[in-house]
C-alpha cells in the first residue's frame, strides 16, 4: 500500500544524520558531505528507473550541497515540487525514527522528509502509467542554510521555469500557504567603554547601550501579535560581548572576564511582509544604531525577499481546486511568518505555494 511506502520512505530517510555542521573544520565538513550525498544518493535510487535523473554537477559549488532534478520529459515542467533532505540538529536519539499512535517521531519527519518521501511516491506512480504528465521534482539540500546553494542554482544557473511550483514543507497551521514573509539578518556592533566591573562609573556599559538600542528597534518592528497579523517582527537572536584588539587578525574576540563590556554584538533577524520596503528598513535601523553612537556599525549579513502568489492566480486556483476534492473540505489560503526556497521562484514571477504534512515541533 502506499501508505506503507511512505512510512518505510520517510523513516528510511530520517536514518540520515543530514545536519549541516557549523564547525567548519575538515573532519567533520567530510562526514557531513558523505551523509548528505548517501541521503540523496538514496533518493536517487527509489526512483523507478524510468525516471530521468540529473545531478546537475556542473551548477554545483559545493560538493556538500548535492541537488537531484528528476523528471519525465526535457522540456520545462508544468508543475516542478520542490524539497529539501537537510534538517536542523537534534539529538541522536531523534536519528532513530519509530511511530506511535500513528504518527513518525524523528528529525525531518515532517521538515520535511516525509514531504521528500511524497514526491518521490507521486513520481513513482505516475511512471507506471502510459501517458506520463509534465511534472518533475527537485530535490536539494541546504534549505535550512538559506537555499542558495539549492533552488537558487536551480533557478538562477540551471534556469527552470515551470508553470506552477509547490513545496509538501510544513506550516504550522494546515492549509495552503501562498505568502511567506521575507527575512533581514543583520548585525549591530555596538560601541561602550570598559572598565573595571566594581568600578562602572569610569566605563560605559555597551551591553546598557545595545539593550537600549535593541528595544528601540523592537519597538519599530516587532509589530505582528500572531501569523494572521501581517505585519513585521524583530527578534534579538543574540547578544556577545567582545573585547577590541589591536595587531592581530581577529579584530575583536570574545570575552569573559569580569570588566564591563567595551563592544557588543548583536544579531537580530526582521521579518517583512511585501508591503515594506527593505530601503526603508535598514534606513530606519541605520538610524537607530548611530543614535547609539557615531563608531557603532550595522552589517546586513542575509536579506530574503517575500514570497508571494495572488489568490486569483490562475494556475493557484486549479491547485486549490484539487486539494479541496482530495481533502473533502474548502482548505484555506494562509500565510505564514517563515520563509522558505519559494522566494527564488517568485522573484521570477513564477507561482509559488507551500502545502503539506501537518504535525509539531518541526524545529524543536
Amino acid at each position: 500500500m502506499i501508505i506503507d511506502e511512505l512510512k518505510l520512505l520517510t523513516n528510511n530517510l530520517i536514518k540520515f544524520k543530514t545536519v549541516r555542521p557549523d564547525n567548519k573544520d575538515s573532519e567533520t565538513t567530510k562526514i557531513f558531505k558523505d551523509e548528505i550525498n548517501k541521503c540523496m544518493g538514496f533518493v536517487c535510487k527509489s526512483l523507478h528507473k524510468s525516471i530521468i535523473t540529473d545531478r546537475a554537477d556542473e551548477y554545483i559549488y559545493d560538493e556538500s550541497c548535492p541537488i537531484l532534478i528528476a523528471k519525465f520529459h526535457d522540456w520545462e515542467p508544468d508543475l516542478l515540487m520542490v524539497g529539501h533532505i537537510d534538517v536542523v540538529n537534534g539529538d541522536e536519539s531523534q536519528f532513530h525514527p519509530y511511530e506511535k499512535d500513528g504518527k513518525i517521531y524523528g528529525r525531518g519527519a515532517k521538515d520535511m522528509k516525509s514531504g521528500v518521501a511524497a514526491m518521490i511516491e507521486i513520481m513513482n506512480h505516475y511512471a507506471e502509467k502510459r501517458e506520463k504528465p509534465n511534472i518533475a521534482m527537485a530535490v536539494v539540500s541546504d534549505e535550512e542554510s538559506g537555499g542558495f546553494n539549492g533552488s537558487n542554482i536551480i533557478v538562477n544557473k540551471i534556469g527552470m521555469r515551470p508553470e506552477f511550483v509547490v513545496t509538501p514543507d510544513p506550516g504550522e497551521r494546515h492549509g495552503i500557504i501562498n505568502k511567506e514573509k521575507g527575512f533581514i539578518w543583520l548585525t549591530i556592533t555596538i560601541f561602550g567603554k570598559s572598565s573595571h566591573a566594581s568600578r562602572p562609573w569610569l566605563g560605559d556599559c555597551a551591553y546598557t547601550k545595545a539593550f537600549r538600542l535593541c528595544q528601540d528597534i523592537l519597538s519599530k518592528f516587532n509589530l505582528s501579535q500572531s501569523e494572521d497579523d501581517w505585519r513585521t517582527t524583530a527578534s534579538v537572536t543574540q547578544i556577545k560581548k567582545l573585547v577590541e584588539r589591536s595587531n592581530c587578525q581577529d579584530k575583536f574576540i570574545l570575552d569573559t572576564s569580569n570588566a564591563i563590556a567595551g563592544v557588543v554584538k548583536c544579531s537580530i533577524d526582521i521579518r517583512y511582509t511585501e508591503n515594506d520596503k527593505i530601503e526603508d528598513i535598514k534606513s530606519l535601523v541605520n538610524q537607530i544604531a548611530k543614535s547609539y553612537g557615531e563608531r557603532n556599525t550595522v552589517e546586513y549579513k542575509t536579506i530574503g525577499s517575500v514570497s508571494y502568489t495572488p489568490v486569483n492566480n490562475r494556475k493557484l486556483r486549479e491547485f486549490k481546486a484539487i486539494v479541496d476534492v482530495i481533502e473533502g473540505a474548502d482548505i484555506p489560503f494562509i500565510p505564514s511568518a517563515g520563509a522558505s526556497d519559494g522566494r527564488f521562484f517568485s522573484e521570477k514571477k513564477i507561482p509559488f505555494v507551500t502545502y503539506g504534512p501537518t504535525g509539531k515541533n518541526h524545529h524543536s
